[in-house]
């Protein structure tokens, strides 16, 4: 059954990026038409982000999702997109246009063997390789790959120089059509798509499976694979310690200092408050009823409010737990009088000043946003 051809805003937006003025001046024909020596070194320039990019904007990737120069085990393919219910859907590795593309799958240096090591690295079925002059999209086929649509792209811009309405023959199209189909952002969330590859029959699982048993070669492929496994499992750990330690770093900036200009030290600053508002306790702890055990667990509140940084979840925590203490204490004063020993919602004169200076300085300084 023929498949039918991509959606027509696809095409005109795949015919555009090719033939509008995006490569230093000019459109893609006329740039090709430049001696090899003016063109050398344009991988990044010209076939990153004059085409490979604008194509994943138009297969309906975000910026922020095609991961380009995604750093896995100090290898870096062009690009990488990502959806959040799929994960990495394919790799793409550019040549520049100088380069024709050499396709041995089994020698690591071709760029063929580059793609296949980024595909099996972050194990994905799919690679594209383009030197813009041409576009390969290959799948996975057990051990190897095979190339499921060859799009030349040099044809195409010689029909459409014709003219913009210029309609392409049938390969062209059909190769376009492929890579839509299979590497646009829609088709990756699409449930049936996701369902047709948990669920494939054997016999298509069994031509992708890595072979098992004593034939020649299956012993080292399996170690292969499992030596890769292991590498990008120890290459996530390590991503992951990175976070931590960076996340720590931040939290001691944060512990240490008053604000981001890291200039004034948060412990000197906070310690003399501290006192301030034991002493303002001390003037009025006859007043308030407080006993000196009372007096040490407003104590232990203001230094668990920096030292525990779950403890307190709010100034408004902080001051309802020194409030508690003070009701306690005025309740036992007051407790033959119990008109005097109505609870208070309010921080006494004595220490509101204080108090107030203390609390936002202990969450600005030592809590982690």
């Amino acid at each position: 059954m023929t498949t039918p051809p991509a959606p027509a805003a696809f095409l005109t937006g795949f015919q555009q990026i090719f033939t509008r003025n995006g490569f230093r001046g000019t459109d893609f024909q006329t740039y090709l038409a430049k001696p090899p020596q003016e063109r050398s070194g344009d991988e990044a320039s010209i076939v990153d982000h004059a085409i490979v990019g604008p194509l994943l904007d138009l297969l309906g990737f975000a910026p922020g999702d095609q991961n380009y120069n995604l750093q896995r085990r100090g290898d870096r393919p062009d690009y990488a997109p990502n959806v959040a219910v799929y994960g990495t859907c394919f790799v793409v590795e550019n040549k520049n246009t100088t380069l024709p593309l050499t396709r041995d799958a089994s020698d690591p240096d071709s760029h063929l063997g580059q793609l296949w090591g980024y595909m099996q690295l972050l194990a994905v079925d799919l690679g594209l390789l383009t030197n813009g002059r041409e576009l390969r999209l290959y799948e996975r086929a057990g051990t190897t790959v095979r190339e499921v649509a060859h799009l030349d792209v040099t044809a195409a811009l010689g029909i459409w120089a014709s003219g913009p309405s210029a309609s392409l023959p049938a390969d062209l199209t059909d190769a376009i059509t492929q890579i839509e189909r299979r590497c646009s952002c829609a088709s990756f969330t699409d449930p049936d798509r996701m369902e047709r590859e948990l669920a494939v029959d054997r016999e298509p699982w069994l031509a992708r499976a890595l072979p098992l048993g004593t034939e020649e070669r299956n012993e080292a492929l399996l170690v292969t694979e499992v030596q890769q496994l292991i590498a990008a499992l120890h290459a996530d750990a390590r991503q992951v310690l990175q976070r931590h330690r960076e996340a720590a770093a931040d939290y001691e900036r944060r512990r240490r200092f008053l604000d981001d200009t890291n200039t004034e030290e948060a412990e000197p600053k906070l310690l003399a408050l501290r006192e301030r508002v034991l002493a303002a306790l001390d003037a009025a702890k006859a007043t308030l009823g407080l006993s000196d055990e009372q007096r040490g667990t407003i104590h232990t509140i203001l230094l668990d409010v920096v030292a525990e940084t779950t403890r307190y979840p709010s100034k408004q925590a902080l001051v309802a737990a020194v409030l508690a203490v003070l009701n306690t204490a005025r309740a036992l004063k007051y407790a033959d009088r119990p008109r005097y020993a109505i609870k208070q919602s309010f921080i006494y004169p004595c220490l509101h000043k204080e108090n107030m200076v203390y609390s936002p300085l202990s969450y600005g300084s030592c809590k982690v946003q």
